[in-house]
């Protein structure tokens, strides 16, 4: 057991190893690495174990403290675990080297209790070390006691650290303290669940904090951290469908929780239902709302937000909610933030060019975007070659900046516009290519293979050659911060990036074949779904529901003069899932193969009659698929319905309504197992004449 665990800046290592020494004469067991860590990088698994040995973590906080990422961490990790174990104060001791202590975070770390310390104050080194020895013999027991025992679930899947991020700790602990603010409510007059948001301009680094607080602050959140993406909710004006979007997200974190099984076959309502009571009985979580756009209504907002045990923590460019919950506003960075992240990839070699570096800081206005972006190209410019970049800007980067300005900061849109038109102009067509195309798709993740599919569908290529051209690309945008991958194998860019590659392009004729493309090949990928048949390892009825909304937002977007016999692939195949599906909705027997189950002709209609009305429906208000019936009801499917009710012995009218009713009771049983799609959807009988 180690009775202290020294977290320090490596640049402060001389009058540390002092106060080092000083503790040791005291006969205190000190947990003390002298190993240089990267500021950028996150706390090893050496300290993690070190921290949990020891009892009290004493932090050399001096001004440039904040800016190592391991130091915080450390810093987090203890301050949690201490809070868990009573008064976070006692277990976490400050020795503050500068004259104030404004820069110290949390607040809570900035009373009485903090020794403050003349670097060049022998006497005061020995003093603080009795204190310390003192106050460490009165507690018992380790960190470790407060830590969280496990890692914490992450859904989806818990994504990178960012490799480049620095500062923001005094709005992470902001953040931290106003998501917790209604458990200080009979103090405060706060009432409520824990909501916060994170508001600033694009590119500034909103989403980049919510994953950083998220990783760094997990163990405050044992219950798990939930991440939704809200941006879906901009992707169509059709309620229906955005509703059905964010159901999507809904349904994977409450399978995440209860279990496929248990949730298979119930209504939407039914599924939040269980999911907010399970929610209700959990250990405090986390429920990350990325993106959330402007202009929703207050029920709207209310929708996305968690409950029961769940803090909520949103982002988003506007501050109009700010009314509904509690704000943190995201600024520029610090000048020393900034700094430090421009020169991440390439230090200043003198003076000299680190006044260039400052200049720049300058000219950017501490843009984080911009920054990183221009911090990359030093690997391959000078400090003062960028610099007359950002000064000088062409005439692209000025109208680029006229038609930014609403999305950068105020008397910076020229340098910044700058920065990105000229991190542009530094790669070749091929690696274009693919920031076209990740532009076109900026809502969505993008495989290296659909990168290749796009590309050789729009030109005629060797898929093989492609593919490695696409590898070699996708290493170049990279390497620039152009792209940024994502967990899944994934390739995403900046909504900011995509705005300027979008402004920039020139060649009109490359972006609509690439668009074009873009449609048909994923297109092609979706009508290769094979294994989503219930009863197979992927056949669930989440999986079935994601597809389908994807079938779905393409058939809006598809252009009315491109050929249809890709999207009509995609609707056969979706359609005959979706019998399938809907078959074992009407039978009760989920888990049985499709070829051992005995049907009649009646129900057989009734079955993919009514696939075609709920597709038709998600369509009802696109003009130009008036047609779609005829894509749905394919071959003489629709002739074979009738002339079986014929035979029945039903005529005209009569048939007509004997048809629909037998379709409305199946719409009817798709509502109450929970079908995508079919809830609260009145069946128009136009649709059956």
């Amino acid at each position: 057991m180690f009775d202290v665990f020294v977290s320090y800046r490596h640049s402060d290592g001389v009058i540390v190893r002092r106060l080092v020494a000083a503790l040791e004469r005291r006969g205190l067991q000190v947990w003390f690495d002298e190993t240089a860590i990267p500021d950028f990088g996150g706390i090893t698994d050496e300290a993690r174990r070190g921290l949990a040995e020891s009892k009290a973590l004493l932090v050399f906080y001096s001004a440039t403290y904040p800016h190592s990422s391991p130091c915080q961490w450390e810093l987090t990790l203890a301050f949690l675990a201490s809070a868990r174990l009573g008064d976070p104060r006692r277990r976490v001791l400050v020795v503050n080297p500068e004259l104030a202590p404004s820069h110290i975070e949390p607040v809570e770390l900035r009373d009485a209790l903090y020794q403050t310390l003349d670097r060049a104050d022998a006497a005061r080194i020995e003093q603080i070390a009795s204190s310390v020895a003192e106050h460490v013999a009165e507690l018992t027991g380790g960190l470790g006691g407060g830590m969280v025992a496990e890692r914490v679930a992450w859904v989806p899947q818990q994504p990178f650290g960012a490799v480049r991020f620095v500062g923001r700790q005094r709005e992470m602990w902001r953040i931290h303290s106003a998501l917790h603010a209604h458990l200080a409510g009979m103090t405060q007059g706060v009432v409520g669940p824990g909501v916060v948001q994170v508001s600033g301009l694009g590119g500034i680094g909103k989403s980049l904090l919510a994953r950083e607080y998220a990783l760094r602050f997990a163990g405050a959140f044992p219950g798990g951290v939930f991440w939704l993406d809200a941006q879906s909710d901009v992707g169509s004006a059709d309620p229906t469908a955005q509703a059905d979007r964010r159901y999507q997200q809904i349904w994977r974190l409450a399978v995440s929780l209860l279990g496929g099984n248990a949730l298979e076959g119930k209504p939407p309502g039914d599924v939040e239902a269980q999911l907010r009571k399970e929610l209700d009985g959990r250990d405090p979580c986390l429920w990350v709302v990325d993106d959330l756009p402007p202009g929703l209504s207050a029920d709207r907002v209310h929708m996305w937000l968690g409950s029961g045990a769940a803090r909520t923590l949103i982002t988003t460019r506007s501050r109009e909610y700010s009314a509904l919950v509690a704000e943190v506003p995201l600024g520029v960075l610090e000048p020393a933030e900034a700094l430090e992240v421009l020169t991440a990839h390439r230090q200043p070699d003198d003076d000299q060019q680190l006044a260039v570096a400052r200049s720049m800081v300058q000219e950017l206005g501490g843009h984080a975007l911009a920054l990183d972006v221009v911090g990359a190209m030093l690997r391959y410019e000078s400090f003062g070659e960028l610099l007359a970049h950002l000064r000088e800007p062409g005439e692209d980067a000025l109208e680029l900046a006229a038609r930014l300005r609403e999305e950068l900061p105020t008397g910076h849109e020229r340098s910044i516009s700058a920065t990105l038109a000229h991190s542009l102009g530094r790669v070749d067509e091929a690696a274009r290519d693919l920031l076209r195309i990740a532009s076109l798709l900026a809502y969505e993740p993008i495989t290296a293979e659909l990168f290749t599919a796009i590309l050789v569908r729009a030109d005629g290529v060797d898929r093989d050659a492609t593919r490695m051209r696409v590898i070699a690309s996708l290493d170049e945008i990279y390497s620039l911060s152009l792209i940024e991958q994502t967990v899944d194998d994934g390739w995403q860019i900046h909504p900011l990036l995509a705005r300027t590659v979008e402004i920039q392009e020139h060649d009109h004729s490359r972006w609509v074949a690439l668009e074009r493309a873009g449609f048909v090949a994923r297109a092609d990928h979706l009508a290769d779904y094979q294994y989503l048949v219930p009863g197979t390892e992927h056949g669930t009825i989440t999986r079935y529901s994601s597809y389908r909304a994807l079938v779905v937002d393409l058939a809006r977007a598809w252009p009315g003069d491109l050929d249809l016999a890709p999207l009509r692939c995609c609707v056969e195949h979706l359609a005959k899932l979706g019998w399938v599906w809907i078959r074992n909705a009407w039978q009760e027997i989920p888990d049985v193969e499709p070829p051992r189950v005995s049907i009649t002709v009646m129900d057989r209609g009734k079955w993919v009659l009514a696939l075609a009305i709920l597709l038709v429906g998600d369509l009802a208000d696109e003009p130009r698929f008036a047609e779609w019936q005829s894509i749905v009801l394919t071959g003489r499917l629709w002739t074979y319905l009738k002339s079986r009710f014929s035979e029945e012995g039903f005529q005209g009218s009569e048939s007509r309504d004997a048809l629909y009713e037998a379709v409305k009771e199946t719409v009817d049983r798709l509502v109450q197992v929970g079908y995508p799609g079919a809830s609260e959807r009145t069946l128009p009988p136009e649709y059956l004449y």
